[in-house]
């Protein structure tokens, strides 16, 4: 080997380990980017709005499924819990997974968090309402309102749609179960077991709308807007527990 092919070899060896010390010496993220998803179904199949559905021997369409989540905690095996208290999500079936915060990479034990809205955010102002950004889930929404007015704030769980009241198996009467007011913010904790180490984590749960109407019979009672009817909110409210469960 003469001189000149000596000195490119060792200075091609040279520039490969300074990369390779380099890339070594990176520093690998200690924190983790935390998404939330809710996958809808209907008693276990794929959740379609332009599908019709037996809803305990009544049959409906829907035309919107969508609720808040907010309070989001994440409890570690050992440690202090995560809040992610400032952040909400507004959930629609095609929302896909949700940006939440970064926390670190551990094992975790539980997750916690409310449907709804929390009471203080629930009793703004209209000008506290307003002055929130577009992209911000409590934002006054472009499409279909999620709240009332401000007396009584926000709608926590907005679902409409058609109910065959006549009995051809063709839903033509407008379904509507709109439930808000802080009595009916719904506190959940699910347990994980989730080792948290990847740089992005999504947590996905499923989100079960027949389970929502467990009990209650829309044939009867079709139009709920929680104070017009506090017996059907209250059990529409307490089957969001049993709605929701982790993939």
């Amino acid at each position: 080997m003469n001189f000149k092919s000596f000195f490119l070899l060792a200075l091609t060896f040279g520039a490969v380990t300074v990369f390779q010390s380099c890339d070594k010496d990176e520093p690998s993220r200690k924190d983790s980017d935390l998404s939330l998803a809710f996958e809808y179904n209907y008693n276990g199949q794929a959740f379609n709005y332009n599908q019709v559905y037996d809803v305990n021997g009544t049959k409906v369409s829907f035309q919107a499924v969508q609720f808040y989540v907010g309070g989001i905690e994440m409890e570690p095996e050992t440690g202090e819990a995560v809040h992610f208290h400032d952040k909400y999500l507004l959930v629609k079936p095609t929302s896909g997974a949700q940006a939440v915060g970064t926390l670190d990479k551990k094992h975790y034990h539980k997750i916690n968090f409310f449907t709804g809205v929390s009471a203080e955010d629930n009793s703004q102002t209209t000008a506290d309402f307003d002055s929130r950004k577009a992209d911000d889930p409590l934002a006054r929404q472009t499409d279909l309102p999620m709240n009332w007015n401000w007396n009584a704030g926000y709608i926590f769980v907005r679902i409409d749609g058609q109910v065959d009241l006549d009995g051809d198996n063709v839903p033509e009467t407008n379904l509507q179960y709109h439930l808000g007011t802080n009595n009916f913010r719904r506190d959940m904790t699910i347990t994980l077991h989730n080792d948290i180490d990847a740089d992005a984590e999504t947590l996905t749960f499923s989100f079960d709308v027949a389970k929502l109407f467990t009990s209650l019979d829309v044939s009867q009672h079709y139009s709920m807007h929680t104070g017009d009817d506090p017996a059907s909110a209250l059990t529409f409210a307490n089957n969001i527990a049993t709605a929701i469960a982790l993939k």
